[in-house]
């Protein structure tokens, strides 16, 4: 899936500016960083404000796994979306078993998100 927008009035148009981003990404060796861009201005700083707000405070990280949940169904990739929750499932448990002494783990986070 790719470029996938809740509602597609949100989608940035190729002709439109994208005043601030927040983009997240997964490098080639399984490690998780972003990018995070916001033009000058008060609009622009409020905007990057806005999208942090709503991954903090509204869940929006709820709502991105929902959309992504009926886009999988739409395009019959169903298993693809139950692997997504797995995987976040199993990195929870890694954390927690870290919290609780960590001993007992045998594989690393990074490989945790490829099972």
């Amino acid at each position: 899936m790719n470029n996938s927008y809740q509602n597609e009035a949100d989608a940035p148009l190729e002709d439109s500016s994208v005043s601030a981003s927040l983009v997240i990404y997964v490098d080639a060796e399984g490690g998780i960083g972003f990018e995070c861009e916001w033009d000058e201005g008060v609009e622009s700083v409020a905007s990057i404000g806005a999208v942090f707000y709503k991954l903090l405070e509204e869940d929006l990280t709820t709502d991105i796994l929902r959309f992504l949940e009926r886009q999988c169904v739409i395009q019959e990739r169903t298993d693809e979306y139950e692997a997504i929750l797995q995987s976040i499932h199993q990195l929870k448990l890694l954390k927690e078993a870290e919290a609780s002494g960590g001993d007992d783990i045998v594989i690393s986070p990074s490989d945790a998100a490829k099972m």
